[in-house]
This record gives structure tokens, sequence and C-alpha cells, in this order.
């Protein structure tokens, strides 16, 4: 299978500047960012947030530390699950099928109510995107609870949801400082993983790779797995473009070529 090579869209970036990005520089596909403002974000983004009008597939992904499911406070839990369900059917009205969200628990919450609660409202949310057509996945993070990746996968397996596999916070993680590697994250997801960030590092903010030696073979586990979505989640328009040049000459050595863009 061909993986889409998308072009990453973060809540405050320009719309058209994405969709230019995408158009001249043989993106195939857009993860669009969304927070809880989504009644504000349908309009501002219009163009966006739907396939047929921006011409390529598009996925979503709930900003991270707007709002969480996760948060010790119930009330801004509850918060989180009714914007994310409103996410959800602003999606499905533009006809998307994938949303990206967290769980951002610490390291000792494994265990607790707060763990337990997260495992419902996640179930929940995975329940009434299904209900929307929506395919909910759980992206991995480089810090806390789900950079284990047996934390992580309990998650995952009880509440029911896809993952989202971030290659940078997987390669980047405490857990790859003690020599877990990413590709051996991947290998335990399995054909759980449907979408994954593709880019160097994390230090502070995202790095692009300065070669793929170091993620080659989290590449080559994708791969393997067919995993069909690969968003290149960097903000700075060159080195999204540089990162891209270097996973399609990767993708046609390896025999899962991605080519094109947005349609004229």
């Amino acid at each position: 299978m061909e993986p889409v090579l998308a072009t990453y869209h973060g809540a405050d970036a320009c719309e058209s500047r994405t969709l230019e990005l995408a158009r001249e520089d043989g993106f195939s596909g857009i993860e669009v960012t969304v927070n809880s403002h989504v009644s504000r974000a349908s309009v501002s983004m219009r163009p966006l947030l739907s396939s047929s009008e921006c011409g390529c597939p598009v996925r979503y992904h709930f900003a991270l530390g707007d709002l969480e499911l996760s948060s010790r406070e119930a009330g801004v839990a509850r918060d989180a699950l009714a914007a994310m369900k409103s996410a959800v059917r602003m999606i499905a009205d533009a006809g998307g099928d994938y949303l990206t969200v967290h769980a951002a628990l610490p390291a000792d919450s494994y265990g607790t109510s707060r763990f337990e609660a997260t495992v419902e409202r996640l179930g929940e949310l995975r329940e009434f995107a299904q209900e929307h057509g929506v395919l909910l996945g759980l992206e991995n993070l480089r810090w806390g609870a789900t950079c284990d990746p047996d934390i992580f996968l309990e998650l995952v397996d009880r509440s029911g949801v896809a993952v989202t596999l971030d290659v940078g916070h997987a390669i980047s993680s405490e857990f790859s400082g003690a020599g877990y590697s990413a590709e051996g994250f991947i290998a335990r997801c399995g054909s759980r993983v449907r979408s994954a960030h593709v880019y160097g590092r994390e230090e502070g903010r995202h790095h692009p790779p300065a070669d793929l030696g170091a993620i080659r073979p989290a590449l080559d586990a994708l791969v393997g797995l067919g995993c069909g979505w690969w968003t290149i989640e960097l903000p700075d328009p060159a080195e999204a473009r540089a990162t891209r040049r270097m996973l399609t000459s990767y993708l046609a050595q390896s025999g899962g070529v991605s080519v094109g863009g947005l349609r004229s």
C-alpha cells in the first residue's frame, strides 16, 4: 500500500499557506489540528475541512494541551469529552473519517482512578466517533504513561481505539533512552497502527531528520505493517519539504512509492 504523505496544519497556521504547500510541493494529504473552539474552527478552516473541497484526503488532530480527557479535574475532563464529540460531528459533516487524540497521563497514574476514568472516556468517545463514521486514534507521547508501550497498549485495547504512532515521540522518549526502540514500539502495536507522525525527534520542538538513518528502522516497520498515512509533523515549510523528499526517495527504494498531491 502506498502511504499518503500528509502535510501538517497546526492550530495557528495559515489555511491558504497549508493548501499552497500541499498543492505546490506534492503532499498527498493534510492533517488538520482542531481544538475546543470547534465552531470557530469550522468556519475559519472551511477550505481545509473537506476532502472534496481541498482536493485530497484530510485527517484531524485534537490539539494537545487544549482540553484533556485525562485531566485530574473532572469538570475539565468532561468539557474535553464534550469538545471532542463536537469535533467528531464537525469532522463527520465534512466527510472526514479519522481523529487523533491524546491521553496526557503522568507516569505514576497507572492503576489509579484517573487512569480508569481516562479508559472510560476514551471508550465513550470511540463509540461516539464510530457512530459518526470516524475512527479514533490514540497517540503515544514522549513523556508520561503513554510513552510506556505496555501502559499505552492497555489504554488502546481496553478503550478499543486505534493507534496514531508518533515516531519522533517514540525515538525521543525516556523508554528510548533506556534502549527501547521506536520500531519495537511499532511492532508491539502491530495492526492497531492506522496512522503515523513522521519526523526526526522532539527536543523542545519537532526536528526534521538530517537523514533517514535514525528513523529508517521505524519506517521499515511502518511499511511492513502497511500503515497508509504518514503525517510529516513539521510546521516549518522548508523542513517539511525536505523531509517529504527524503521519504519519497525512501518509499521508491523500498517499493512503497507515494506520489502525487492535490488535484487541480
